[in-house]
Parts: C-alpha cells; structure tokens; sequence
C-alpha cells in the first residue's frame, strides 16, 4: 500500500514514520521503564522549545515543520540511553543528565534551521544531534541497565545493583527473577556492545588468561533472543532487532523507504563483518587474527580454531546488537539522504554497508556505525550534482 496523498505530504509522510518510530521505541519502553519515556519526552521538550523559539526567524524557521520536527525529535531520541533523565548517574552522584536530551532537542531544532530545509540536503539533523550527544557525554552515554522482568515498564531504571558480566550468558530476560525482597529493580549489565567492542579491541583478557571467540559466544554475551527480542542495555529506540526490522518494514509497505536501499545494506555489512578480519583469541603475550569467520586463527596459541558456527554467530551479535539494522532500515533509505538516481542507489548502499561494518567492529559500536552512515550521506548531493539529477518536488 501507497501512502495515500494529503493536502500536506509533509505531515503525511511524517506520520508514516511517526508510527513506524512507535513500532521501535517498544522493547525500549518495556526493558527501560518510565525513565525511557522520560527521556523521549525531553527531547521532544527541548524539541518544541526550540521551535516556538525559530519558528519566526526568518523564511527558514517558517519552512519548519511540527510533523516533521517531532519525527526528528524521535529519531535523535532514538539515538540515546534512557538513563539520562535524572539528576544522578547510574553510579549515584548527582549530575543534571536530564538537561542532556533537552539539549539533544534545541541543537536538533538548530540544525533543521541551519538546513534551510524539511528534508535536508545529505544531512540528517536528528542523526547530527544524537552523536553529538553522545560525543557530549562520553563513557556517561553507555547503556549498562535493564529491568528485571517483574518492574518492566513501571520500574526505576536508576534503581540498580551491578552484575558481573558473566550473568549475561545463558540467563534469559524473562529469567532473571528477584533474588530476595527489596531487590532494586534494574540490574547494571555490560552490553552485548561493550562485550563485542572490548574483545574487538583485545581488552577483555583478564591477566592470565586466554580469551577466545568460542568462550566470548557462549559466557559473556547475553542470549540470542535477548537481543533480537528485548532485554538487554541499549539505546532506547534499539532494544530489540525484531521491533527495529518491523519499523522498517512499516515504510517499505507506505512506500516511503526504499526496500532495496535497505537489504543491500544490511547483506554488505553482514557480508563484510563475516570477511573481515577479527580475533580469534587473545591473551597477556599475543592477539591471533582470523580472516574469515568460519577459518581459525592462523597462529600457535591454543583455542585459536574458530568454526563456521561460532564465527558466524559472533557475526550475527554484531550486527543485531549494533546501530547496523537501525541505520539500514531507518535512516539509509530516507528520501533526504539516498541519491535521486536510482543508478547509484546500488553502490550507495553498498558503502553504507560496508563502512557501517568497519566502523562497528574497529572503532565503537555504539554510534561510530551512524557516523560512518552520516559521512556517506554526505557524498549523495555531490553525486546527484555531477549526475545531473533533479527532483520535481523539493
């Protein structure tokens, strides 16, 4: 089905994607509590305060759109853990992190004014203000709680006890019951993110110890359907894979993303996270590297041999885990930032793909994917310019 014409295609492409952010935003409500949707709200706070601020300067703040402004506010709070709304960090001291999404929302607003455009020209506001938000925040911007299936929903995310890491692995969500009574309702997790990053990086060895990709897939990561589903320390509008591929599949149907815009993605990067290189196993004197996920380690430190199925579930953490499918069906299809030529929508992709991958597994998963995304957006006016396209409707 099409999305049906209005009198203002503005607002009725907006709603499409209004409702397809609602269809993300799920597991994170539901995982992160009230504090999640606290978090939501202030961006859009901070969104709406921006507005009534610029909407009179200027023919550029008269171009700006609510519809479209609120939808943005989403995507920017999509982008950010929900523990900042509180006046103290996970760890108990006082720090004013409500005043980072509201934040989030008036540079958000800033950048759309900037623009000059609802659309943008190779630029994604909300995608703009998210990471620098997160550049902002630094280490204080990690998710690292959930909430225990009995306080989902209505429970404090704040109120936390932190877990070791190896608690991740093989204890479901739906599992994890209160100890005794008086428990806090959020347990403090290392995310899938942090686990992939820091064996990524080499550093998640104890002294000691050998480390391999065998024992990281089967004692520190957490369940499969932990991520897939709900569960785990995320972003908010991530918390779950399954909700992020339906809220892609809710444009693709309204015909306001391009579907092949967004498998070619997701296939480049699974493609390029199952060959490029990657450790097989670490430890205090030497890293050995694999080439292939299915191919072991080509070095003498025992436990090296990574088989098909260990190395292609590592690939699978990392791309259901990571920003990946978020970027892919969410952003990289948007009609702002794909070229207008379909001829070069192909090798587009394929460079969000690969890049999105490269940056997931070497830099940070957490928001160097999303700025791997930005970065090859950029490159899209400057090859409809030389291609010579044009667009009947701007």
């Amino acid at each position: 089905m099409r999305l049906a014409s209005t009198d203002n295609p503005i607002r009725a492409w907006a709603g499409v994607h209004l409702t397809a952010m609602i269809v993300a935003f799920l597991p994170g409500l539901i995982v992160f509590g009230w504090r999640g949707a606290a978090t939501v709200l202030l961006v859009v706070f901070g969104t709406a305060v921006g507005w009534v601020a610029l909407r009179r300067v200027g023919p550029r703040g008269q171009a700006m759109e609510p519809a479209h402004l609120l939808w943005s506010a989403l995507v920017a709070a999509a982008l950010l853990p929900a523990h900042l709304a509180a006046t103290t960090t996970l760890d108990g001291d006082a720090s004013a992190m409500w005043a980072a999404p509201i934040a989030t929302g008036l540079t958000l607003v800033l950048l759309v004014w900037l623009t000059a455009a609802r659309f943008g020209i190779g630029v994604l506001p909300a995608l703009t203000a998210g990471l620098l938000t997160w550049a902002a925040l630094g280490p204080a911007a990690q998710p690292s709680s959930v909430l225990r299936w009995e306080t989902a929903v209505t429970g404090d995310l704040v109120d936390s006890t932190r877990s070791p890491v190896d608690d991740l692995a093989g204890i479901r969500w739906v599992s994890r019951r209160a100890d005794e009574v008086g428990t806090p309702d959020a347990r403090r997790l290392a995310s899938a993110r942090m686990v992939l990053s820091a064996y990524g990086n080499a550093e998640l060895h104890a002294e000691g110890r050998r480390v391999t990709m065998a024992s990281v897939v089967s004692e520190r990561l957490p369940p499969p359907e932990d991520v897939v589903l709900l569960g785990h320390p995320a972003p908010i509008g991530m918390g779950g894979a399954a909700a992020v591929v339906a809220a892609g599949l809710v444009l693709c149907f309204r015909g306001v993303a391009d579907a092949r815009i967004a498998i070619v993605v997701v296939a480049s990067a699974y493609v390029s996270l199952a060959t490029m290189p990657v450790v097989a196993a670490v430890d205090d004197f030497s890293t050995v590297w694999t080439h292939l996920a299915g191919i072991g380690g080509m070095g003498e430190l025992p436990g090296a041999r990574v088989g098909w199925a260990t190395g292609l579930t590592f690939v699978h953490y990392e791309l259901l885990a990571g920003p990946i499918l978020f970027g892919a069906m969410l952003l990289a299809p948007l009609s702002s930032l794909r070229p207008l030529r379909n001829s070069w929508r192909f090798p587009y992709a394929v460079a969000i793909g690969v890049a999105m991958a490269a940056m997931q597994r070497y830099v940070e998963p957490n928001v160097a994917p999303l700025a791997a995304l930005a970065g090859v957006a950029l490159l899209t006016p400057l090859l409809d310019r030389w291609s010579r396209s044009t667009t009947l409707i701007e």
